[in-house]
Order: C-alpha cells, then sequence, then structure tokens
C-alpha cells in the first residue's frame, strides 16, 4: 500500500490500522510505514516540514514541528507527544496527513 493510501485510510477508516486515535499512533505508523517502503517516501520530510513550518531547517523532530503549530511552547515546556490534549491531538492528525499529501505529490511532481 502506498504512503498517499495509507494518508486516506488514516482519515477515513483510521481504527481499521490503529488501536486509537492518538497522534503518536498516527506519527509512529506513518514513519513505520514509510521505513517499510523500499524508496523511503518520507526521506526528506523532516526538512521540508521544518522549512515550510518554520522557516529554517530545525533538528527537532518533524512531529514536534507540526505539534508545536498548535501548540506553541510545546517543545521549550518539554511537554511528550502523549501529554497533548485530546482535542488538540485530532487537528494535528489532520494537519500531519494534509503535509504528508503535500509532501509526497511535490515529490511526485519532480519525478514527473
Amino acid at each position: 500500500m502506498e504512503l498517499l493510501e495509507i494518508c486516506d485510510v488514516i482519515q477515513s477508516r483510521r481504527r481499521f490500522y490503529l488501536l486509537d486515535d492518538r497522534f503518536s499512533s498516527v506519527i509512529a505508523f506513518l514513519a513505520g510505514a514509510s521505513l517499510a517502503a523500499p524508496d523511503d517516501p518520507l526521506k526528506g520530510f523532516q526538512e521540508w516540514v521544518s522549512e515550510k513550518t518554520l522557516q529554517k531547517n530545525s533538528p527537532i523532530q518533524w512531529a514536534y514541528i507540526i505539534a508545536e503549530s498548535r501548540m506553541p511552547g510545546l517543545v521549550e515546556q518539554k511537554v511528550g507527544i502523549n501529554q497533548i490534549p485530546p482535542e488538540i491531538q485530532e487537528l494535528l492528525v489532520e494537519d500531519t496527513v494534509e503535509l504528508v499529501r503535500e509532501f509526497l505529490t511535490l515529490k511526485e511532481n519532480k519525478k514527473e
């Protein structure tokens, strides 16, 4: 299954593949699916998200960069991904899926 298809499943039938709706579960699933794919489709995603969101390269892991957009101060306050309130986690899942889609689409268009 392609990563774009996985994004569709996460949006429409998340519990088909995941036990819960937590942001951390979605992050782990996407990262694992990417690493299991022959070409690691999320290779370069860290840098891309950093540039797109922060307008600079950052060593902060991409999940935290995305989370910081909805919860400013998350990194400075050393809040763990699993400590994010549930109502924000759902928004972060949506943001993540949209960013992954955009990244994969741009990456695919560069190949053509």
